[in-house]
This record gives C-alpha cells, sequence and structure tokens, in this order.
C-alpha cells in the first residue's frame, strides 16, 4: 500500500486513527498498531510477513539473551548470530540475483574470450526483494548492537518490540529509526490517545505535495531524456540529472515528512531524516543533511567501529571509504552502487585532507562545486549499466559550453524545484505548524487538492526498490 494512494489516504488511515482513538489501553494501542502495519505490509506481498515476524522475533529473543549471558565470550558469540543473522537475510535477498547475473556474464565473456564451455548458473529462480528489509533489518541489528553496548536495556514486552520494527509510518522507506528512540515512547503512550492533529495532517500534505506534484513531474521528462541518453544533447543531458537530483530528493524527502506526519497523528516523533541538503558546502556537510538517519547509523555501526578517525591520516580515508562503499551497496546490489560510494568516500576522503583550503573559498563558489559533483554523483546512482553511465557522462562533457535546444515546460518544474529545494529560507522540519497563518494554510490546501487530482498517475516512491 502506497501513502500516495487514495486507499491509504481514505481507507486504511482513517481506520488506524479511528482504532487508535477508541482504544484506551496503552498497551492494546501498541497491539492493534504491530497489527494494522501488518495489514499494511502484506499488500507489498503476504509472504513477505513471515520474513519480517521471523527477523522481529529472532533479534527479539537474541537481545534477551545478550543482556543475560554472564560471559564476554557468550556475549560476542550471540551478538555475532544477530548480525550474521541481519546480514544473511540482507545479502541473499539483496545479492543473490546480483552474484548469479555477474557469474552469468563473467562465464559468457570466458566463453566468447576463450572458446571454453559457458559455466552459467542457468535455470536458477530470481529472488523477490522484500520491500523495506534494508530499513527494518539495520534497525534490529542497531538494537541487538546496542543492549550488546549496554546502551539500553533489551525490550520484554514483544508487542512493544514489534511495534517499534514494523510501525507502518517508516516500516516502507524510513527512517531509519533506533530502539532507544521509540520504545520511551511507545512505554509512555497515555490512556486518552494524543495526537498533534493539525500539525500531522500538514506535515502529511506536504510530503505528498512534493511527492506528487514536484517529485513525479520532474519524472517525467528526466525519465524519458535517460531512457535515450546517447541521443540527447548536452544541454538536456545535464537538465535531466539536475531534473533527477531534484526528484530523488523530493520524492525522499516527500516520502520522510508523510512518515514523520503519520507519526504526530499516532502520537509519535520520528528523527528528521532531511535538512536542506543541496545547501551543503563540502561533502561532510551534505551527508550531515542527506538521508540523516542512514548516515547517523553508519557513523555509529560501521565508521566508529572501523576506527574513526583515531588511528591516523591514512587509516581515515580507507574507513571513510569502506563505509561509503558499504552504504552504496546498502543501496543496491549493482557495480553502479558501489561506483556512487567510491565517488562519495573519494570525495569525503579529499575534504578530510585539504579542509583548509576548501574552508578557505567563498562560500558560493563551495556551493557551486558541491552543487557540481552531487549532480554528477547522481549518474551511476540513476543509470545502472556501466555503458550508460560512461554514454552519460560522454554526453554531459562532449559539447561543453551547453548546446542544444531545452523546452519550456521542463524548465518551468525544474526552477520551482530548485527555489523550493534552495530557496525557501525555512524546510519542513523547522516551520511551526500549529501556528500557520492563513494565507499559507490554504496554499497548502489548495496544492493538497492538486496533489489529490493527480493521484492517480502519482509513481512509488524511489526508496522503496532499497
Amino acid at each position: 500500500m502506497l501513502f500516495n494512494s487514495f486507499g491509504f489516504i481514505f481507507g486504511f488511515l482513517p481506520l488506524v486513527l479511528a482504532g487508535s482513538w477508541i482504544i484506551r489501553s496503552p498497551s492494546a494501542r501498541v497491539v492493534f498498531w504491530t497489527l494494522a502495519s501488518y495489514v499494511f505490509y502484506a499488500f507489498a506481498g503476504p509472504w513477505f510477513l513471515t520474513l519480517l515476524f521471523g527477523s522481529t522475533l529472532v533479534d527479539f529473543v537474541l537481545a534477551r539473551r545478550i543482556h543475560a549471558a554472564t560471559s564476554v565470550a557468550g556475549r560476542r558469540r550471540l551478538l555475532a548470530a544477530s548480525i550474521a543473522f541481519g546480514l544473511g537475510v540482507l545479502g541473499f535477498f539483496k545479492y543473490f540475483n546480483f552474484f548469479v547475473d555477474t557469474v552469468n556474464e563473467t562465464a559468457l565473456w570466458v566463453h566468447g574470450a576463450t572458446g571454453l564451455p559457458t559455466l552459467a548458473l542457468s535455470g536458477i529462480a530470481r529472488v523477490a526483494l522484500p520491500a523495506g528489509v534494508s530499513f527494518y533489518t539495520f534497525m534490529t541489528m542497531s538494537y541487538t548492537i546496542d543492549v550488546y553496548r549496554r546502551q539500553i536495556e533489551p525490550e520484554r514486552r514483544f508487542w512493544h518490540f514489534a511495534c517499534f520494527v514494523t510501525l507502518f509510518p517508516h516500516l516502507i522507506a524510513g527512517p531509519v529509526l533506533r530502539a532507544r528512540d521509540i520504545l520511551p515512547q511507545l512505554h509512555a503512550l497515555p490512556a486518552r490517545h494524543q495526537w498533534r492533529f493539525q500539525a500531522g495532517l500538514m506535515l502529511f500534505a506536504t510530503g505528498l505535495i512534493k511527492k506528487v506534484l514536484i517529485a513525479d513531474r520532474l519524472a517525467l521528462f528526466s525519465d524519458a531524456i535517460l531512457a535515450d541518453v546517447a541521443n540527447a544533447s548536452t544541454s538536456m543531458a545535464w537538465l535531466a540529472m539536475v531534473g533527477f537530483a531534484l526528484q530523488i530528493y523530493f520524492d525522499f524527502s516527500g516520502y520522510t515528512d508523510m512518515a514523520r506526519g503519520l507519526g504526530w497523528l499516532l502520537g509519535l516523533d520520528f528523527v528528521i531524516n532531511f535538512d536542506a541538503p543541496y545547501r551543503a558546502l563540502d561533502p561532510s556537510d551534505f551527508w550531515r543533511r542527506w538521508h540523516i538517519s542512514l548516515s547517523t547509523w553508519l557513523r555509529d555501526y560501521l565508521y566508529v567501529p572501523l576506527g574513526g578517525s583515531r588511528r591516523g591520516p591514512s587509516r581515515t580515508y580507507v574507513n571513510l571509504m569502506l563505509t561509503m562503499v558499504l552504504g552504496g551497496l546498502w543501496h543496491g546490489a549493482g557495480w553502479n552502487f558501489l561506483a556512487w560510494g567510491v565517488l562519495h568516500g573519494a570525495a569525503l576522503a579529499l575534504y578530510r585532507r585539504f579542509t583548509g583550503a576548501w574552508d578557505g573559498l567563498p562560500a558560493g563558489v563551495r556551493w557551486c562545486a558541491m552543487s557540481v559533483f552531487i549532480v554528477l554523483s547522481w549518474v551511476p546512482f540513476r543509470l545502472h549499466g556501466l555503458d550508460q553511465i560512461v554514454t552519460c557522462y560522454w554526453v554531459m562533457f562532449s559539447a561543453l559550453p551547453l548546446s542544444g535546444a531545452v523546452p519550456a515546460q521542463f524548465v518551468a518544474p525544474l526552477a520551482v524545484a530548485v527555489v523550493v529545494a534552495v530557496g525557501i529560507r525555512k524546510t519542513s522540519n523547522e516551520i511551526q505548524w500549529e501556528a500557520l497563518s492563513p494565507l499559507p494554510a490554504a496554499a497548502l490546501g489548495v496544492l493538497t487538492f492538486g496533489a489529490l487530482f493527480y493521484l492517480n498517475s502519482s509513481r512509488r516512491f524511489l526508496y522503496f526498490q532499497f
């Protein structure tokens, strides 16, 4: 079920809110939310529920055993089992098809180059990717790690832990929540359901507008150009990639706004996941603003355990590169995602090495350079085949200064998106929604109506594939 669907907005959500208001017992409300989330998730594929429930149950049990273990070795073995299970699930469902495809492509290449028999893995069934597996696996892994580190106590109530993992606002595409942030809120629920009704609806509507009226409109043009980028002009190739950079931002930050708005309607507060990332002046600044819940997860559970910046400059650069490469592979199984991670790892390492020189440049120069780098880095993220990636870069740089006619109907939504992403002073995180004045509230209402008008033509969220 999609947030940007009539079934969710006018069917599922009102029923959940009505049930939340009717149920007086906080514990019963937690059970109700969990069951409702399972129903929500079943629309992605009923058999996926087995994996979701199994992942929840395994880490719930292992965390309690980790806490109860009396020896350090025993605790480490149990943590290793939890991490192995989580990474095993993630590895199998996300990378099995990639492994088979790589073996087959290599076998065909060897056959063509040497004439040897083709040792391909033929006849192997494709593995379907469960929705949201990357998100809920990282959530349960961070929980067991935090229990192992004695940073939190293990959850004693299974329904509360299951609710933390499966809560429908964040289940499919995040944010990547921490148990220490959500479980205390679930235990502190009042008898009478409390919600930030106006703020929740307005933030949800803002996310819907971002998705339907901006991201989906940009996709109409960018997708058409990038589908045949070899025949695009230099100007159109650049505009298509700028369009995609804005599309993925409004698509994903729109989802996050909707998720946070839904959280407020349930009486819960989720972490901020975006903070105007396209205002960034350097690579570190970008990752403090983009997909914040993932970047902080990678920092706390990968970069710091690898040694962070505590073991000298060379090791720091290696740690940055490894963290970003694995962050790239988290997004998907493909050499393109590895390349995307390498680009950002190299940028972070170079910034670390030349921080003083970079920070000494005028802010405008730094912003322009970062904007160009971000757009270029999205090329391997968007175009999966090596030939497509190389072709896109070639077209973007083959006829500079920019050449080729640009259709006005593409420039208008692109200009609006740039102004909203960079020019508006307050982000959706900073607006006081309960105190919104009548004119902005009326404008939000009109735009929401426009989003509902286009809802039937709206697309899936981009991050559903991860």
